[in-house]
């Protein structure tokens, strides 16, 4: 089913791509040494390019993302869960086409990274009714 919609996500993926190649091109931060003579405007740098920086991190992460879902779309392997081998769901590729796990598999990685994080806390996604 979901390879009907093969050149939906195309589009929308090369969009993404080329939308993040393009930000990525304008906000390359500015990494030269300049002279100040103020402590404060150094300092303001400094910070400037350490938050320029993580964008772009963040942005050459996401182009991953992007690029690795495109690869699948040529493989057809694309809105195949890489946890259990299910298809993911339409809408949820609709939502964010860059996602490689369904709901449910997206779920328990999240359970299992939060109880990582801090093994004594207790999520309301664990509760039944009879914890009420």
């Amino acid at each position: 089913m979901i390879e009907t919609h093969y050149p939906l996500f195309r589009k929308l993926l090369e969009e993404a791509k080329a939308a993040t190649l393009e930000d990525m091109a304008k906000t390359t931060p500015d990494l030269s040494a300049e002279r100040m003579a103020d402590e404060a405007d150094i300092a303001s740098l400094d910070a400037d390019q350490t938050l320029a920086t993580k964008f772009q991190t963040r942005k050459a992460f996401y182009l991953k993302k992007v690029m690795r879902a495109l690869a699948k779309l040529d493989l057809g392997e694309y809105g195949i869960c890489e946890s259990c081998g299910e298809e993911i769901a339409l809408n949820r590729l609709k939502a964010r086409p860059i996602v490689d796990l369904c709901i449910d598999c997206k779920e328990d990685q999240e359970k299992y990274e939060n109880r990582r994080k801090n093994p004594n806390a207790v999520s309301v996604m664990d509760l039944t009714p009879e914890d009420l």
